[in-house]
């Protein structure tokens, strides 16, 4: 999944970016996130109670490396 935002320079800030959604009102669920820039991965967090599914993914460890899928649907 990902989330189209503007990104671009800060005043005066040099080694400073500016990320914002491009669509207005836009806000991210509680959870965990990785923001790519130039090729390079940075992970932070937006507090709160998880509830979006795709939130939730399990590592599977493999002899050719690590994946990742969604979680299966919670059984009722």
């Amino acid at each position: 999944m990902s989330y189209p935002y503007k990104v671009g320079p800060i005043d005066d800030q040099s080694r400073m970016l500016l990320l914002q959604p491009e669509q207005d009102g836009f806000t991210l669920a509680p959870g965990r996130y990785i923001v790519v820039v130039k090729g390079m991965g940075y992970d932070f967090t937006v507090a709160g109670t998880i509830t979006d599914p795709n939130q939730c993914v399990e590592r599977i460890n493999a002899t050719n490396g690590a994946f990742y899928s969604p979680c299966p649907p919670p059984r009722r």
